[in-house]
């Protein structure tokens, strides 16, 4: 789903896309800033690109209440916060520099991936599948 963001957009410019969005979950415990009445979630997304006071790295947009929160963590940086939730959509800020990301690799045998965005081949083992990863300009992986 396109959207057009206004404000400050200028690490956006390169990436596939802005934010991830997952519908029905919600980063639970990790609220570093609420704001509320947002009337959408382009707004919220745009509350997170433009918050200065830390780096927004996800947000929670409740559907019913309007309530945007900011969390300067991730469904990444904290797994078992990530909670279902049923009127809220969970937003993940893709805007942000690879150095920012602390990024958990966890080897899974025998498993394939659900959704691929890309696939990079020639890859010869783990640390080099992690370094192509972690260095990835387009989108977060």
């Amino acid at each position: 789903e396109k959207i057009c963001l206004r404000g400050k957009i200028d690490n956006c410019r390169d990436k596939v896309w802005a934010f991830e969005r997952v519908p029905g979950r919600k980063l639970e415990g990790f609220d570093d800033k609420i704001i509320d009445q947002v009337p959408n979630r382009r707004d919220c997304e745009e509350f997170c690109l433009s918050e200065s006071s830390f780096t927004c790295l996800s947000a929670d947009y409740n559907l019913v209440s309007l309530a945007c929160s900011l969390s300067r963590e991730t469904r990444r940086s904290q797994p078992d916060s990530f909670a279902p939730s049923r009127d809220t959509e969970y937003l993940e800020n893709s805007c942000i520099a690879t150095e920012q990301l602390s990024c958990p690799y966890k080897r899974t045998d025998n498993a394939y991936p659900r959704y691929l965005d890309t696939i990079v081949s020639r890859v010869t083992d783990d640390i080099a599948c992690e370094k192509q990863c972690t260095f990835y300009e387009d989108f977060l992986c």
